[in-house]
């Protein structure tokens, strides 16, 4: 089968994404056969990217702010 993402357009607007990894991390993941930095990688039926990465759960939601708490945030986007 074609497994070569597809172009669908535009969504209305322009968004960028990243992924931040330590290089300890890029490096012992590159040294199992594991290219972080592609998306093939991340299908969990052929690897385990998820050992490279900490739970959601483990992140402190002291620091969390709902969104609409913060200058992101804009309602009539939303409606």
């Amino acid at each position: 089968g074609n497994l070569m993402p597809r172009d669908l357009g535009s969504v209305g607007y322009h968004g960028y994404e990243s992924i931040f990894l330590t290089m300890a991390i890029h490096a012992r993941a590159d040294d199992e056969g594991v290219a972080l930095d592609f998306y093939r990688s991340f299908n969990a039926s052929w690897h385990t990217p998820s050992r490279y990465f900490h739970k959601y759960t483990d992140i402190g939601t002291q620091g969390l702010l709902p969104c609409s708490a913060t200058k992101l945030y804009r309602q009539a986007e939303i409606d």
